[in-house]
């Protein structure tokens, strides 16, 4: 299966251990130059001081909401019980689902950016130019 380069739609779901269910999230790839912030503002240094911050916690949750484009219908729930949907034509559509997303479910933002940001390609597991030969 080819990488798509394109803004479709992505999905990926999660499993909740808060609320022992299926959390699903789509999200859009991110672009070259939003994965070299996000590489770049997980850790600083003070220019002054030479003392390195650790900022991981925080830009996953910056660049999670950033990428978030859509939460699973009724996975999620207000305070009164009611569903909170993401899709403007649903009956349970929130205006705010985002920012409650960010402000309540930071811990599977951080996720989202974990699997969208961080190194996913992994070396060929017979990387022998030889295979099945004595040539080196």
């Amino acid at each position: 299966m080819a990488r798509r380069l394109s803004n479709d739609p992505c999905r990926v779901t999660f499993a909740d251990k808060v609320s022992g269910s299926a959390i699903t999230f789509s999200y859009r790839m991110p672009t070259t130059s939003e994965r070299a912030g996000y590489e770049n503002g997980l850790w600083t240094k003070d220019e002054k001081t030479g003392e390195v911050k650790d900022n991981v916690r925080a830009t996953r949750r910056k660049y999670g909401l950033e990428i978030l484009t859509g939460i699973g219908d009724g996975d999620f729930e207000d305070a009164a019980g009611q569903p909170i949907s993401s899709d403007p034509a649903a009956e349970h559509y929130r205006e705010d689902w985002s920012e409650l997303v960010a402000q309540y479910a930071g811990d599977l933002l951080e996720l989202l950016a974990i699997h969208a940001f961080e190194p996913n390609v992994r070396g060929v597991a017979n990387t022998d130019p030889f295979p099945g030969t004595s040539k080196r």
